[in-house]
């Protein structure tokens, strides 16, 4: 028996990227592409990027569903509760595969995470929000570690308890642990190859994201009919890809479309990670 969780993807979202802020060594802040435009300070994201040595980060979030009962499809020495978090596979109203975007994205070489909860009720997000303990309550799946898939339904299930990760459609076992320590020195292995100083291009993302979309989009989709002059942001998406890109540039700096671009298209979030000038413990 399947049981929705107590609270939206956009909670678990909000209180996630909220306490990514808050880690040390590594900090990760969110893009607020409506107070970067608007010149003021978002959430610690222009120190992060003054720091140098920044890495985009493209989180997008998953609630699953609860599995309060066993059954056949439930992976080897799991008990319930266990999870269970849908992948977007089938095409979208733009056309393509979430999951293929995502994946192609990473594969040119960019941080790609779904990040999905390993609770389900809201008294626990409450306590693990105040605490600071979201991350370490989570689970983090790279695109790349599920790989390419069909366009059947597709699911991760996961237990609250363990760091292993399956993939339900044919009940295999992914690659390596998927909880928040591998995560976070994962990041910072990626950092450390950076130097510091060094700026990150969001127009390189930006341009990434387009290419992703386009190299698994059909031609000829529908939203690719000419289409009068799109004001309002929220309609973006019903535009070619990177039409839509170029007119976000018109009246956005690259971080802003960037973070909008993802926001729309891949209904992603885009995040900066950096190390913080005095480290302490990993993920404290």
């Amino acid at each position: 028996m399947a049981k929705r969780l107590e609270f939206s993807e956009f909670t678990y979202g909000y209180a996630l990227t909220e306490n990514l802020g808050r880690l040390n060594p590594i900090k990760a802040v969110p893009v607020f592409p409506t107070l970067i435009d608007e010149g003021k300070k978002a959430g610690g994201y222009d120190v992060a990027i003054a720091a140098g040595g920044s890495l985009p980060l493209l989180l997008q979030f998953k609630v699953p569903q609860v599995m309060t009962r066993p059954s056949k499809w439930m992976p080897p020495k799991f008990v319930p509760p266990y999870y269970r978090a849908h992948l977007r596979t089938r095409l979208n109203d733009e056309g393509f595969c979430q999951h293929a975007a995502l994946l192609a994205h990473e594969s040119a070489g960019y941080c790609v995470y779904y990040a999905t909860p390993r609770f389900h009720t809201s008294s626990a997000l409450e306590a693990l929000f105040l605490t600071g303990e979201m991350v370490a309550r989570s689970a983090f799946v790279r695109p790349s570690a599920i790989g390419p898939l069909t366009d059947e339904d597709h699911y991760l299930a996961y237990s609250p308890s363990t760091a292993d990760v399956w993939r339900k459609s044919d009940l295999v076992q992914l690659s390596g642990p998927m909880d928040s320590g591998h995560f976070l020195s994962r990041l910072r292995a990626e950092m450390s190859t950076r130097a510091r100083g060094e700026v990150v291009d969001f127009r390189r993302v930006l341009e990434s994201m387009v290419n992703a979309i386009e190299s698994v989009r059909p031609a000829g989709s529908a939203s690719d009919l000419p289409h009068v002059t799109v004001e309002d942001e929220w309609t973006q998406s019903r535009i070619p890809p990177r039409l839509a890109a170029n007119r976000l540039l018109e009246n956005r700096t690259p971080v802003a479309a960037a973070a909008t671009f993802a926001r729309l298209w891949l209904d992603s979030e885009l995040v900066v990670a950096s190390l913080n000038e005095q480290e302490g413990p990993l993920g404290s």
